[in-house]
């Protein structure tokens, strides 16, 4: 049996994942659907696919907001060094992929040299 779309549910899981929760995270919650019917629901219903993808951007930001609260807590000795380099590094990922223009890695493809082109005809000795 599915469960049958209800709004004020389906907000909260969009709520939530806003917040930087996961859907896994979510769904674990007894009160929240399952993630097999929040993607049937996203699969559906344009007006849910919608606001799901914006609470997944949403999520990007606050995965880069909790990369500067894990930083200061590192720097303040109440994380381990190591461990929070392994979250970072996921969060940076993680922003990086949902929202790749604002969080991704930039890659510059100015070229500053200059480019020399010679065309040679069926007689010319290469």
């Amino acid at each position: 049996m599915t469960a049958k779309f209800l709004p004020s549910q389906a907000a909260e899981v969009c709520a939530r994942i806003a917040e930087g929760k996961s859907l896994a995270e979510v769904c674990r919650d007894p009160k929240m659907p399952s993630v097999r019917t929040v993607m049937r629901w996203v699969a559906e219903r344009d007006d849910y696919r919608q606001d799901y993808v914006r609470a997944r951007e949403a999520k990007a930001d606050a995965d880069a907001d909790a990369i500067g609260d894990i930083a200061a807590r590192t720097l303040s000795g109440e994380y381990d060094p190591a461990s929070a380099r392994v979250a970072i590094d996921a969060l940076k990922w993680a922003a990086g992929k949902a929202q790749p223009k604002k969080y991704g890695d930039k890659i510059d493809l100015n070229h500053g040299g200059g480019m020399v082109v010679t065309i040679a005809g069926p007689d010319a000795d290469l």
